[in-house]
C-alpha cells in the first residue's frame, strides 16, 4: 500500500495527460476525410442482413474497449516511468 501511495500525485498526471493525448490524437483522427468516408460507408458485412457476430462476442467488446482505452495510457505512463527513473539514477550515479 506504501508503493501506491508514493508519488501518487505524479503519476496520475502523468496517466491523465497520455490519456488527454491519446484522446486529441483520436478526436484529430475521427476529422480526416478517410474517417469520414468510413462513417460514410456504414456496416457492410456479409450483405446488408444482421450481423454475423456471435452473442458473446457482443459482451466481451465492451471490456476489451475499456482494457484497451485504460490500458495503453497506462502502459505507456509506465514505461515513461521507468524511463524517467532510469535517467535520473543514471544521473545521480555521475554526480
Amino acid at each position: 500500500m506504501k508503493f501506491v501511495k508514493k508519488n501518487w500525485q505524479s503519476r496520475s498526471a502523468i496517466i491523465v495527460g497520455i490519456s488527454l493525448v491519446v484522446g486529441l490524437l483520436m478526436i484529430t483522427l475521427e476529422q480526416t476525410p478517410y474517417a469520414s468516408d468510413i462513417n460514410a460507408a456504414g456496416y457492410q458485412h456479409g450483405g446488408g442482413g444482421k450481423p454475423d457476430i456471435p452473442a458473446v462476442v457482443l459482451f466481451i467488446l465492451p471490456f476489451v474497449k475499456a482494457l484497451v482505452l485504460i490500458g495503453v495510457p497506462l502502459l505507456i505512463a509506465r514505461l515513461l516511468a521507468n524511463i524517467l527513473r532510469l535517467v535520473s539514477r543514471k544521473g545521480s550515479w555521475k554526480n
